[in-house]
């Protein structure tokens, strides 16, 4: 039988919708959405990053867009790394090798990391946060 986290799942429902929010309202972008994540030693607030979906269907395709893309403007690196994620996941599949880490990621820009028990925060333009390491989620910017 198998297990699904439902905090995880949680999670990846607040993020869509968060997205389908963003996508009724015009004005709304979901990479504009602050969201402050509480972890074991942290608060870790900051926006959606901007991702670009890449076609990993096969080898061929996959270059072919990243071709496309570098030329005209570019691939952030985290949508890459999520590409060539699927494609390990595929490859895993496909070799019938079972993988746990059904955990999200969240990608954030803009981000404050405020220790809870010193109070130091740290300001950086990008941040990974694995969802296993939430234990809450307060709406909205963190006021240093």
């Amino acid at each position: 039988m198998k297990k699904i986290n439902m905090k995880t799942e949680f999670i990846n429902c607040l993020d869509k919708a968060f997205e389908l929010a963003a996508n009724g309202f015009s004005e709304v972008d979901k990479s504009d959405i602050y969201m402050t994540y509480l972890t074991g030693t942290f608060l870790v607030s900051g926006k959606f990053s901007r991702l670009e979906k890449i076609n990993v269907e096969s080898r061929e395709e996959l270059y072919k867009d990243l071709k496309e893309k570098l030329s005209s403007h570019g691939v952030n690196v985290f949508s890459l790394a999520l590409a060539i994620n699927k494609i390990k996941r595929k490859q895993y599949e496909k070799e019938k090798i079972e993988t746990y880490d059904h955990d999200k990621i969240i990608i954030l820009e803009d981000v404050t990391i405020k220790e809870l028990s010193s109070n130091t925060i740290l300001n950086t333009e990008y941040f990974v946060l694995f969802t296993d390491q939430i234990a809450g989620i307060i709406p909205g910017k963190l006021e240093s």
